[in-house]
């Protein structure tokens, strides 16, 4: 009850191109009492370019602290492909806020907030 595996994954398109995000999260429950929680993730980023080749962008590490029904992370990623070489170095830190719902029919996939 105190650990859960949640995976991710996310695709995009444009044109020629995609990119997909694909990883997963572990929640680790601190508080039952105010649903806290601790997210610890990684995640690799895989792109297909213009000339039909395919190869791993970055490779990205996450750390979230989620408290009610909102989770601040802060994730690192680094850039495996040509970006390495840009004077801004090989990464980059983000930051995310994330609002989590709840919803109590789960027939409906769409939920309501």
């Amino acid at each position: 009850e105190r650990l859960s595996l949640i995976p991710r994954f996310l695709f995009a398109t444009q044109g020629p191109h995609t990119e997909m995000n694909v990883g997963t999260n572990f929640r680790i429950k601190i508080n039952d009492y105010n649903n806290s929680a601790v997210h610890i993730g990684g995640w690799v980023r895989p792109v297909g370019n213009a000339d039909s080749s395919t190869s791993i962008d970055a490779v990205i590490a996450m750390f979230g602290l989620e408290l009610s029904s909102v989770l601040i992370g802060l994730s690192y990623d680094v850039n495996l492909t040509d970006l390495t070489t840009t004077q801004q170095g090989q990464g980059a830190f983000e930051i995310s806020i994330t609002y989590l719902g709840n919803f109590d029919d789960d027939s409906i996939l769409c939920p309501k907030f």
